[in-house]
């Protein structure tokens, strides 16, 4: 990865800036290079290719923060103006895009444009290489079984360990799994996997 402005050549440096067209009415510096496939700025740097608008911001603005994107406030993948761009997390590009509805969806997601690239059936990486997948001893709950999260350290869990417990001491005492569903606002399937020890399977109902 580029760290410093020290690390791009001059010669690219003027090769850049040769490549920008700037228009006077939007204000935009529009990249006249190549580009990628979704249509931002391509530069090849210490022959790597490299988004045309984080050079942009390197070479104006210094370096960027590891975990950080440079993101547009004019919506234009080739600009590459420094005043129209700004540094953000994952997290905050995908909610500009997704405010500004940007976001590929229904018939205009790229699945649907181009059926062909999606990989099914034997084409899938799970047919074509089924030795990367990792199973039994090399899958990741074995080799690391310290990252797993049981219980209400899961976040996606909905109940706590005494309110299971509770559950299968009310089970146990003769609640039927639709009274248990109602009272906790639980679907009856998942009373029935917590009952009978598929999910849970850890917590033991409290002694009467």
């Amino acid at each position: 990865m580029l760290r410093d402005r020290g690390m791009v050549d001059p010669q690219v440096v003027e090769k850049f800036w040769l490549a920008v067209t700037r228009d006077p009415v939007s204000g935009c510096w529009v990249w006249g290079g190549l580009k990628f496939r979704d249509g931002y700025g391509r530069i090849t740097v210490n022959r790597h290719n490299r988004l045309a608008h984080r050079i942009a911001w390197l070479l104006t603005r210094g370096e960027i923060p590891a975990g950080l994107c440079v993101l547009h406030r004019c919506d234009i993948r080739p600009c590459v103006n420094p005043a129209h761009l700004w540094l953000g997390t994952v997290a905050e590009n995908n909610a500009d895009r997704n405010a500004k509805r940007r976001s590929s969806q229904g018939d205009q997601h790229w699945t649907r444009k181009q059926p062909w690239r999606v990989a099914r059936g034997d084409q899938n990486g799970a047919r074509r290489h089924p030795e990367r997948l990792p199973r039994g001893e090399c899958h990741g709950a074995y080799t690391k079984p310290e990252a797993r999260r049981y219980g209400s350290s899961n976040g996606r869990a909905k109940l706590s360990e005494s309110e299971v417990g509770e559950i299968k001491a009310l089970f146990s005492a003769g609640w039927n799994r639709a009274e248990l569903a109602r009272r906790f606002g639980m679907t009856w399937r998942s009373i029935d996997a917590i009952t009978s020890g598929r999910l849970w399977s850890h917590v033991s109902r409290p002694c009467p």
